[in-house]
């Protein structure tokens, strides 16, 4: 029997299944999540206490999108373990996992600056309970603080997360698209407010520019032959197709 974030199932076709279905995530994800935890540093108790940290309500902030990083996060580790550079798995691990904790919540009213500095600190709590290393969970903090847009990245553990993070911005546009509605409808959600379409592209692309303004490439193979990375490549399309796309007709409730 598997037991994975409190999910019991008999078979790994079965975990696939319910795993993806709790989490809303494709199978494949799941599959790629599997190897890594298999591969490498697996710890199902700290994933179910991530797991509850997320509000599973939230359009596109919930633990599914941990998940899709984690796999992003994997892919990453390999391709820089392919070019013989260092990585250490077991930062890249829990930084992932936490990286988004209680976005839900109010930062402010935790007594923070930003959303990632109470999730730092979150996970910063939840390490230490599980008795990791002072040094370690230092690392650990400075990965997820990384996430937020113009912080410095202070190792190469932090940038690979922060790039996993942002790995959707290079996705298809069908999905690319679909991940931007669910922003929208969640930013909605979050303010209880209504936000205009028009309103919330425009800032999303303000801000997402700023994120590609970074080189997020690692490892040689991130790059495109032109010397840019893929990443930045197809996220700066995306973002030009986002820039001039009308109102949904469905508008954000179908997100």
């Amino acid at each position: 029997m598997n037991t994975w974030a409190g999910v019991r199932v008999h078979t790994i076709g079965a975990f696939k299944h319910e795993i993806a279905a709790l989490y809303c995530v494709h199978e494949d994800t799941v599959a790629c999540i599997m190897t890594y935890l298999v591969d490498m540093i697996r710890n199902p108790a700290l994933e179910q206490a991530a797991a509850q940290l997320y509000d599973s309500r939230l359009p596109y902030h919930n633990f599914g999108h941990a998940l899709e990083t984690l796999a992003s996060a994997r892919e990453l580790v390999e391709r820089c373990r392919d070019a013989d550079m260092d990585i250490e798995a077991a930062i890249v691990y829990p930084a992932a996992l936490f990286h988004d904790a209680a976005y839900h919540e109010d930062y402010h009213q935790h007594g923070y600056d930003s959303k990632e500095a109470y999730s730092a600190a979150l996970a910063v709590r939840v390490l230490h309970h599980y008795g990791y290393a002072s040094a370690h969970i230092h690392a650990v903090r400075a990965a997820i603080l990384s996430t937020e847009c113009g912080v410095a990245c202070e190792s190469i553990e932090a940038r690979l997360v922060r790039t996993a993070d942002l790995s959707g911005l290079g996705a298809s546009y069908r999905l690319f698209i679909q991940n931007a509605l669910r922003l929208w409808r969640e930013d909605i959600i979050l303010s209880d407010r209504e936000v205009s379409w028009d309103s919330w592209r425009d800032q999303a692309v303000a801000i997402l520019e700023q994120f590609l303004d970074e080189d997020l490439g690692l490892s040689p193979a991130c790059y495109a032959p032109d010397g840019e990375a893929w990443l930045n490549k197809h996220g700066r399309e995306n973002l030009e197709r986002l820039r001039h796309e009308p109102f949904p007709a469905t508008g954000p409730a179908a997100a």
